[in-house]
């Protein structure tokens, strides 16, 4: 369709309108509305009062028509009529504009009213607008849109770039930010209102998850776009762009802030010892009470079942990745390349700290580290210790074939010529490398072992006298008699 000039679009425009005020219900608007016009000019006079009402009969008659049919959209047959979508075109910006500013005083006049009638009237309004009818318009508009941005790929962007440009420096983000607190009370119940509705509609609800690859392949495509703007730019001015956001951040305002969040995780630690009774902190008695309410509530079986195929899922994750690898070698042999590669920053960072210790006083950092020692709990470590042996020979004393089986299978399972060539190589290839390692260790092994090995009158008399037995029959073995 060609675009109307000046002059011909006034005269569309007028033509639209005529044709508008034909339509039975703006008839119907005008009919109810002159009669309360016409008393409005008439006022208190009585002359007045007798032209308004003869007036308001004799239009009332001439708009009606006894043929109308009252279930027929007329309004609505003539915006479907192409002839007029040119000029409907032009003058919907400005309807909405108007509406915008409409919407607008309505708000800034409802803020004015009591409480008790702000609800009421923005309920009737919520209402109004939340009616079966802007569905239609959604799924309308929406088929039209996914046409045209089938065809033109770039159209949304070009064609919103405009509005939300203006929408971006006319919104005042506070009161948007008061808003949404306020609201927060409200998303359980609306939550709750929404899914009962939804759910009446299950194949809808399926429909509606579909839509979440769509969101998530939008947002994709918006995050590669806003990282290829950076990306396209020269390495220096990147590094610049984000090294300048460093460069700007006040790091006394953030050391403030580590004091203040370390000096409420010491008050919280202490108020919590004081709130505390029998031994317990607070921060324990909570927490134990949060967890219990927590598990009590949980279906163990069904949370172990979910583990045991989640932990399915990363098998079958790190298959489908070995096999893509599998078929991609470069990528392989680059990351074969560059393995070790992070790991020299890590030995640096590791080779400042020993220095840093090396190079402090002497007897500071023995003191400090002394302290810090002191303050472990040996005893809680070696009851891990205990425990752990206290299972093992529980398992062996219930279950004893079960640990030799495991380690059956293990041995069974391991290719043992391998084995011993990798070993039987390993040492001709470094034994003399490391053999001042092991001239500087081993003796002093052997000799703490022998000294383990001595009678000390105890009752590990009797394993440590098999064990020199032991040995004696490996350095002098007796002749087997023929």
């Amino acid at each position: 369709m060609t675009k109307p000039t000046e002059n011909n679009g006034r005269a569309a425009a007028a033509a639209l309108l005529s044709e508008i005020l034909r339509t039975r219900e703006v008839r119907t608007i005008i009919a109810d509305a002159v009669p309360e016009v016409l008393n409005l000019w008439a006022g208190d006079r009585f002359t007045r009062k007798h032209i308004a009402k003869a007036l308001a009969r004799n239009i009332q008659k001439g708009l009606a028509r006894p043929g109308d049919d009252q279930k027929r959209k007329e309004l609505a047959e003539l915006f479907s009529d192409p002839r007029h979508l040119d000029t409907l075109t032009d003058m919907l910006p400005g309807v909405l504009d108007t509406a915008g500013q409409i919407a607008a005083k309505t708000g800034e006049t409802l803020a004015e009213l009591p409480p008790d009638q702000r609800e009421k009237t923005l309920s009737a309004i919520l209402s109004a607008v939340s009616s079966g009818r802007s569905a239609t318009v959604i799924t309308t508009w929406a088929k039209v849109l996914a046409e045209v941005q089938s065809e033109s790929p770039d159209f949304l962007a070009r064609s919103l770039e405009p509005g939300i440009r203006k929408w971006i420096e006319d919104t005042d983000f506070g009161e948007l930010k008061e808003f949404l607190d306020a609201a927060a009370g409200s998303a359980g119940p609306l939550a709750a209102m929404v899914n009962d509705l939804l759910w009446r509609y299950p194949a809808k609800v399926v429909l509606l998850v579909s839509f979440l690859p769509s969101l998530a392949n939008m947002l994709l495509e918006a995050v590669n776009e806003s990282l290829g703007r950076f990306n396209r730019l020269p390495p220096d001015l990147v590094a610049d762009v984000v090294l300048s956001c460093f460069r700007e951040m006040d790091g006394e305002k953030i050391g403030r802030t580590i004091n203040e969040l370390a000096e409420l995780g010491r008050k919280i630690h202490t108020g919590s010892a004081l709130t505390g009774d029998g031994g317990v902190t607070g921060f324990s008695r909570d927490l134990h009470d949060f967890l219990t309410t927590v598990v009590t509530a949980v279906g163990g079986k069904t949370l172990f079942q979910a583990k045991t195929a989640l932990a399915g899922g990363r098998e079958t994750l790190a298959a489908s990745l070995t096999d893509t690898l599998e078929a991609n070698p470069d990528l392989v042999y680059e990351s074969l390349r560059s393995r070790h590669a992070g790991w020299n920053a890590a030995i640096k960072t590791r080779a400042r700290n020993a220095a840093m210790l090396a190079d402090m006083p002497a007897e500071e950092f023995t003191n400090a580290y002394c302290q810090s020692l002191s303050q472990l709990d040996a005893g809680e470590a070696a009851e891990i210790v205990n425990l752990v042996f206290l299972l093992i020979n529980r398992i062996r004393d219930l279950n004893p074939a079960v640990l030799p089986s495991v380690a059956a299978q293990i041995v069974n399972g391991l290719d043992l010529s391998e084995i011993e060539d990798a070993v039987e190589g390993m040492t001709r290839d470094i034994g003399d490398i490391i053999k001042p390692l092991g001239r500087a260790v081993l003796p002093h092994l052997i000799q703490t072992g022998c000294q383990w090995l001595m009678p000390e009158g105890d009752e590990t008399d009797e394993s440590a006298a098999a064990a020199r037995d032991a040995i004696l029959s490996f350095l002098y073995p007796q002749e087997v008699p023929s």
